[in-house]
This record gives structure tokens, sequence and C-alpha cells, in this order.
């Protein structure tokens, strides 16, 4: 089995411990985005009529915690920083769990709404250390190998998460697992604690990192998108994302107020949305994912969530019901995180290494945390003469533009790609 297990999954025998420690590590963090995220969504059905007004806050934040962020890892070394923001996290968790469990009214309204914004930007800058972390342990030759498997622990936090959560939040309630996910934040720390001794990182290059910190600041990362036709076309296709998701969002969180259900069963709903989600996206990586690509090319991956987007909304036009946004969710999020995604991952591999980390900086936090802010607007404005069916219907012609960008961006890319073969010899 362990001769199969090492084929399988490339891992030499050295690389064993390590690799099982960053694949814990992942499934710690994800498994504590994925306990925490139906929890916020069933605590904040009341203010599901003013989600423009948290998406504007969480757009907000993410603007002050990423240099924040940039500030803690630029001046202290790995082993300090990566535990600090950890321990801070856990430090939120309980505030969260005092005042959820014994406050009321308004003060407990407002905690659910910080609950919201916070986890946003935990999930921003829980993933960015995680994935900096790992360029800090492994040299390029084992991420290549090594990062599938680790990728693995990841989809199997999220599984866990989910599933726990499901099972879970009916029986005992959805307080007790702000706890649980204390609990997993320290298995995350006891990993990152034995990756520190057995990967220590080389004082030269810890300097060089600091220092790339420090230099990512938002007006740098912006410049290097407006000046781009290929970046401005990517910040497109992620606002046109963000609509999609967002309409979809807002309009399962008003079925969720109106069905009826308390807090456990729909923190178990939002939450078996997020398993079977993953589950069916797991399968889909491991067995059609990379032969789609190679088959249909990146364009048409990328044009596949436009499509599935624009049946979904077809759908949404003729049915809102609960049940109908459960299916909405599942085939968006699956589309996106078992086709879209991995294709659109792949754009940033034909561009400068310094274009690529300022500009996807920039897309993934104020592009993406802005359009969530602006389609929610967006929604809100619509929401006042039309009902959701009608809502759609009217962002349904935006799928359109949304396959077109991502044909293009196909295109460019191959474009890109043959330039630098050539350039090479």
């Amino acid at each position: 089995m362990t001769h199969w297990l090492r084929r399988l999954l490339l891992v030499e025998d050295e690389e064993r411990g390590i690799t099982l420690a960053a694949a814990g590590y992942f499934f710690c963090l994800l498994a504590t985005f994925f306990v925490l995220r139906p929890l916020r969504d069933a605590f904040g059905v009341q203010d599901a009529g003013r989600l423009a007004r948290l998406f504007l806050w969480t757009f907000a934040c993410v603007l002050l915690a990423w240099p924040c962020l940039a500030w803690v890892v630029g001046r202290h070394p790995r082993r300090r920083a990566v535990p600090i923001v950890y321990r801070f996290v856990q430090a939120n968790l309980l505030v969260f769990f005092a005042l959820l469990l014994w406050s009321g009214g308004e003060t407990r309204a407002n905690a659910v709404r910080v609950l919201f914004v916070w986890l946003s930007v935990f999930n921003l800058i829980g993933v960015t250390l995680f994935w900096g972390f790992m360029a800090d342990v492994f040299r390029p030759e084992q991420a290549k190998r090594l990062y599938g498997a680790i990728g693995v622990g990841g989809t199997a936090g999220a599984l866990s998460g989910s599933a726990l959560t499901d099972l879970l939040a009916p029986r005992i309630g959805p307080m007790p697992l702000f706890l649980l996910c204390i609990l997993l934040l320290e298995g995350a720390l006891l990993c990152i604690r034995f990756l520190d001794r057995r990967c220590p990182v080389d004082p030269a290059r810890e300097a060089a990192n600091s220092r790339e910190w420090r230099e990512q600041g938002i007006a740098a990362s912006a410049l290097t998108v407006v000046r781009s036709p290929y970046f401005l076309a990517i910040a497109g296709y992620v606002l046109l994302y963000s609509l999609f998701g967002t309409l979809t969002y807002n309009g399962q969180m008003e079925a969720l107020r109106g069905s009826g259900l308390d807090e456990g069963a729909r923190t178990a709903f939002q939450a078996r949305i997020n398993w079977v989600q993953n589950g069916i996206t797991v399968v889909l990586q491991l067995l059609i994912t990379g032969r789609l690509l190679r088959r249909i090319g990146v364009g048409w991956g990328m044009g596949v969530q436009a499509m599935v987007a624009a049946a979904v909304l077809g759908l949404l036009a003729g049915g809102p019901v609960l049940g109908m946004f459960f299916w909405a969710s599942v085939a968006g999020r699956t589309a996106h995180f078992a086709v879209a995604k991995p294709a659109q991952e792949a754009l940033y591999t034909v561009v400068a290494r310094v274009e690529k980390y300022r500009a996807k900086t920039f897309l993934d936090t104020v592009v993406y945390r802005g359009g969530d802010a602006l389609a929610s607007l967006l929604y809100e404005t619509l929401r006042v003469s039309m009902g959701f069916a009608q809502v759609a219907l009217a962002i349904l012609p935006a799928t359109a533009l949304w396959l077109v960008l991502g044909l293009l961006l196909g295109r460019w890319m191959e474009a890109r790609s043959r330039a630098r073969t050539a350039a090479n010899g």
C-alpha cells in the first residue's frame, strides 16, 4: 500500500513527514473555514436585506487588512509571523463565541455583522499565508510533484468541516462549533511548528521574501493591472463571476430567511451545500479536470462557468425556491472550482514573476471583494422594482460577455505562450 501511495502521490521517503504536515496544515485551515462559513450565513439571515452594506464593509476591511498583513510578515521572521496571525484569529473566535452566546438584541446583531466581514478577511489572509509558507518549504521541483498531494489535504478538510457542521449543528447547536475551530487552528499551528523545525528558511531567502511583502503595495499592484489589457480582461472576468455569485447568494439568503428554519437547521443547510459541492469537485478534479482542459483548452474551460451560470439563471427565473438555490449554488461553485478556477490560474503562467504576484494580489482582493460590493448594490437596486425572477433574467445577458472574455483570455494566453517558446528558442 505504501509503495502504491508513493507512486500515486509522487512523494519520496524523506518527504513524507513534511508533505503530511503541509497537508495537515491545509486540512485544518480549510476545515476551519468550512465550519465557520455556514455559521456566518445561518446567523446572518436577518441581514439578508442589507447585504450590500456588509459587502462594502468587507471590501473596506480587505483594503485595510492587506497592508497590515504585509507589515507583520515583512518585519518578522516566518516562525514568528505566521503563529502571530493564527493566535490572533483564535482570540477573535473566542470573542465571537462569548458575544454570540451571552449577548442579545443589537449587540448580538452587530457581532453577526462583524463575523460576516471578518470571515471574508480571514479566508483571504489564511490562504495567502499558507501558500506563501509552502513556497518557503518546498523547492520548485518539489512543488510540481507535491502540491497535488497537499491539495488533497485541503479538499479533505473542506469536506470534513462541511460534513461535521451538517452533522453536529442540528444536534448540539451552532455555538460549540466555534470552539471546534479553535482546536482545528491549534492543529494547524502544530503542523507549522513541525515544518519550521524540519525546513528552516535560509536567512537570505527570508530577507528577500520580507522585502517582496513590503513592496506589494495596492497602488503598485493596481498600476500593474491597469496598464495591461490582459490583466484588465481577467479583472472583467472576475467581476462577472462576482456578479453571478453575489446574485445567487443574495437570493439564497432571502429564501433561507423565509424558510422558517432555526439557526441549527440553517447552519446544516449551508454546510450541506458545501460538502456536496466539495465532494463533486474532488471527483471531477481527480478524474476529469486535467483531461477536459487539455481537450478544450483554457478559454473554453473558463467559458464553462459562464454557460453553467446561464443555465442556473434560467432555472432560477422559473422557480426561485430554497431547494432550487441549493442546486444552483452547488452547480455554480462546482463549475468554478473544478474547471474555471484551474483554467483561470493557468493564465498567470505566461506573465513575469513580479507582474504575476502584484496583479494576482490586486485581482484576488480588491477586484474580487469590490465586485461583491458592486454586485450586491446592483442587486438591491434592482430588487426595489423587480422580483428575484426578473432580476435573474436581467442579469442573464451578461453571461454572453462572460463567455467571450473567457475565450479571448484563452487565445491571449496561447499567443503569449507561443511567443515565450519562440523567444527561448
